[in-house]
């Protein structure tokens, strides 16, 4: 269901630090320290930014895709099959080995207890109990599995409404980060003076690093509020 999430932050992870090489070059070329100083730490917010924007597309995505393997239960069991055939054709992440459990003879109660100490994420958790629950206490799984699909349901949408109000915190995050270079680039645009200042000088440096430093530590902590209402953080 996740297959490829793994390798995308890796990749972002060696272009910003490609990125931050190349600027880090720049500087040395040019003599600004700067861009040996400001530069790194700029492509290093741009990539957690980028990051945490997949993970969070990852997540979204996720959890659509499970509340469709449970509309799949649904189905089987409309179509007169057992639970435990539904229960095979899972493809949640962590569900290959307890479909291979199924495949070897484990009651369906057991594996589902596996599946539920190794699930990665909760909702994954929520999945295996139920059908914990409904293994090993019996009854109808039709109801405990529609009353699951309306939490996931319910959850996906109340996350989908956070990330919508977070997002004017995300991109004042944003916007504090870019802001000093920014800033910066501006200033030494109307002013030769200015841009040796803030380009090649000690002093400018410093006050240009240290406003990029303020903001990462501003946009962090909007990141960990935002995580808080159930968006994706840094």
């Amino acid at each position: 269901m996740t297959g490829s999430a793994g390798s995308g932050p890796g990749v972002w992870t060696l272009l910003g630090a490609v990125a931050a090489l190349g600027v880090v070059a720049v500087g040395l070329w040019t003599g600004s320290i700067t861009a040996m100083t400001a530069g790194p730490l700029v492509c290093l917010a741009t990539v957690l930014e980028v990051r945490r924007r997949r993970r969070q597309r990852v997540a979204t995505r996720a959890a659509r895709l499970l509340v469709a393997e449970v509309d799949g239960l649904l189905a089987t069991l409309r179509a007169g099959r057992s639970l435990h055939d539904g229960c095979r054709a899972l493809s949640a992440p962590g569900a290959r080995a307890f479909a291979s459990a199924l495949d070897a003879g484990e009651p369906l109660a057991e594996a589902a207890a596996g599946l539920a100490r190794s699930a990665p994420t909760v909702d994954v958790r929520l999945l295996a109990v139920t059908l914990q629950v409904v293994a090993t206490h019996g009854g109808p799984a039709a109801p405990s599995l529609h009353r699951l699909r309306q939490t996931l349901s319910a959850g996906m949408h109340g996350r989908r409404r956070a990330q919508v109000e977070a997002s004017q915190a995300s991109a004042s995050a944003g916007l504090l980060v870019a802001a000093p270079g920014l800033f910066a680039a501006v200033v030494a645009g109307l002013d030769p003076v200015a841009a040796h200042l803030y380009l090649f000088e000690p002093v400018g440096a410093a006050c240009v690093t240290g406003a990029v430093v303020l903001s990462m530590v501003g946009w962090f902590w909007m990141g960990r509020l935002n995580a808080a209402v159930g968006e994706v953080g840094p």
